[in-house]
C-alpha cells in the first residue's frame, strides 16, 4: 500500500512539473526582477490570471528595465488570460469606459484615463470592482 502511494505522489509530480514547464522560471523571473515594483504597487493585487503582471503594466514608466522586460514576456505567454495580454501589449490604448469611473479614482489613482494604463490596472483589481466594470473593461479590450 505504502508503494501505491508513493508512485501515486511520484506521478503527481511529474505531471505538475510537467505541466508548469517553461512559465515556472518566467514567472519566477518576473517575481525577482519586479520585486520592488511588486511591493510598491502591487501589494494589493491577488496572484494568477495575469494579475500581477497587469498591475505591474499600469506602473510601465516607473518600471526598471530588467521588470519592463519580464512584463513583456509575460504578455506573450499562451498562459496568460487573453484579456491580460491585451492590456500588457506596450501599443494597447482604449478610453476608461464610464462603468469604472468610480474604480480608476479608488484603486488607480494618478493614471490617466485615456490609455491601456488604467485598464491594466483595472484588471489587476478585477476581484475588487464590480460586476459592470469588469464586464466593460473586457468590452474594451475586445473579449
Amino acid at each position: 500500500k505504502r508503494e501505491v502511494e508513493l508512485a501515486v505522489i511520484g506521478l503527481a509530480a511529474a505531471v505538475a512539473a510537467a505541466l508548469s514547464g517553461p512559465a515556472g522560471p518566467a514567472r519566477a523571473d518576473m517575481m525577482s526582477a519586479c520585486a520592488p515594483a511588486i511591493g510598491q504597487f502591487c501589494a494589493d493585487v491577488r496572484r494568477g490570471r495575469g494579475r500581477l503582471a497587469a498591475c505591474l503594466a499600469s506602473q510601465r514608466p516607473a518600471l526598471a528595465s530588467d521588470c519592463r522586460a519580464e512584463v513583456l514576456a509575460a504578455g506573450r505567454s499562451p498562459l496568460v488570460p487573453r484579456t491580460a495580454r491585451a492590456v500588457l501589449a506596450p501599443g494597447f490604448s482604449a478610453p476608461l469606459p464610464q462603468a469604472c469611473v468610480e474604480a480608476a479614482a479608488r484603486f488607480c489613482p494618478g493614471l490617466p484615463s485615456d490609455g491601456g494604463r488604467v485598464l491594466a490596472c483595472l484588471y489587476a483589481r478585477s476581484d475588487h470592482v464590480d460586476a459592470p466594470c469588469v464586464s466593460a473593461v473586457r468590452s474594451a479590450v475586445g473579449r
